[in-house]
């Protein structure tokens, strides 16, 4: 709980640094973003709300932290309970539509890992028509548990409209981690645990709301899931 508390307050630290520093344009370069969601399978039900700091400090970087917080709702393989991760770290733009973040924190609570975050975005202009992808991976230094998350969309809809629809696929590659084991939780081996989902996501964003909803259905090594994210940006 002590290292657990430390790195909450280091979050804590990374916000307050974010909304402190000055930049030029910082008013036009601020935001924070709240989100929550719910994912479930035949093995696991999780849940999760968090909020995300976002500050400009120059036109290519800005200072991010985020705080999120996850409760397995039901489990026969993972540890049932309640836990946070904190993460502070920096973004950069490096093309138009391209950015890129590196983001390093905790969990803590129930659970104690180290992890180091990093995000690959882009939307391009391919004719007439709009691609998204999204590329994030996360690691666990102390569970050795990592995922890889692909997320590739495009509207369906028309996209000047203040209300847009989109559509596209999301791919899951990770290990488990932490899992049950005649009543005792192990850790898993590093290389012999790779799990993959693949499933369809239809998400809605209306833009005077700076708001959206994602819904995801689709199947893998543990059969069909279903997830739901929402969010709702604030621009300071």
């Amino acid at each position: 709980m002590r290292i657990g508390r430390r790195g909450l307050w280091t979050v804590v630290g990374a916000f307050a640094l974010a909304l402190a520093t000055p930049a030029t344009g910082r008013c036009e370069h601020a935001s924070f973003t709240l989100y929550g969601g719910l994912f479930g399978n035949k093995d696991y039900i999780e849940g999760w709300e968090g909020v995300q700091a976002t500050v400009g400090v120059h036109d290519y970087v800005s200072l991010i932290g985020r705080i999120s917080g996850f409760h397995i709702i039901d489990s026969d393989r993972f540890h049932e309970g309640h836990s946070g991760l904190g993460e502070g770290g920096l973004g950069f733009t490096v093309a138009p539509n391209t950015s890129v973040a590196v983001l390093g924190g905790s969990y803590f609570g129930e659970i104690y890992d180290p992890v180091i975050e990093g995000d690959f975005s882009t939307a391009q202009l391919f004719g007439d028509r709009w691609i998204y992808l999204q590329i994030t991976g996360i690691y666990g230094f102390e569970s050795t548990r990592w995922q890889s998350t692909v997320y590739l969309s495009t509207p369906i809809t028309d996209p000047a409209k203040d209300v847009v629809l989109f559509g596209g696929v999301e791919s899951y590659i990770y290990n488990e981690g932490q899992f049950r084991r005649d009543g005792d939780f192990v850790r898993n081996p590093e290389h012999d645990d790779v799990k993959v989902a693949v499933g369809g996501v239809l998400s809605v964003y209306k833009r005077s709301w700076d708001a959206g909803v994602k819904l995801s259905c689709g199947g893998g090594d543990y059969g069909v899931y279903g997830a739901m994210t929402l969010f709702k940006t604030f621009t300071l």
